[in-house]
């Protein structure tokens, strides 16, 4: 099931976003003097970047994921940072969020791409957000055990993967 987001969810800020959005030090600091001291606040700040991006459900299982679309993510320079993480794994019926914190407008398009500039990418038809303007977000539960490689359909460059284990 895929939907596109806009209005209220943004204005729903969680730590995670913020910790991404705010820089780690400043919003560690910042959440610590409201008095936040909960039990993941800074293990978002330890992880490395090349770790998949994950929520954790009560069994300690991966549950959902948000992946952001970078600023200037359109920029072939900026490919290995367009999706950040380019690597989300979740459970069955996870539910990946795709946050465009770019100027433009990207698509998430299930399929393969060589993310070479100038070759087009080739969807599968499993699942694609259609136009995500900026500040809009897209939604995708995955009810499937598989590894699902995604792109942008005008940038192809644009690449990136979700794992979704049982």
């Amino acid at each position: 099931m895929s939907r596109k987001m806009t209005g209220d969810r943004e204005d729903t800020v969680n730590r995670r976003r913020f910790i991404r959005v705010m820089g780690g030090g400043a919003a560690a600091v910042v959440l610590a003097a409201c008095g936040d001291d909960g039990p993941d606040l800074f293990s978002p700040l330890a992880r490395g970047a090349a770790e998949p991006d994950t929520d954790v459900g009560a069994a300690g299982e991966p549950v959902g994921a948000e992946v952001v679309i970078s600023p200037e993510a359109w920029d072939p320079a900026n490919a290995d940072i367009a999706y950040s993480p380019k690597l989300t794994t979740i459970s069955v019926g996870g539910t990946v969020t795709w946050i465009n914190n770019d100027t433009l407008f990207h698509t998430v398009t299930s399929g393969f791409s060589t993310g070479e500039l100038g070759k087009a990418g080739t969807p599968d038809g499993l699942f694609d957000s259609g136009e995500v303007q900026a500040g809009e977000t897209f939604e995708h539960t995955f009810d499937e055990v598989g590894t699902f490689d995604y792109f942008c359909t005008p940038h192809p460059w644009m690449v990136g993967q979700v794992v979704v284990t049982a």
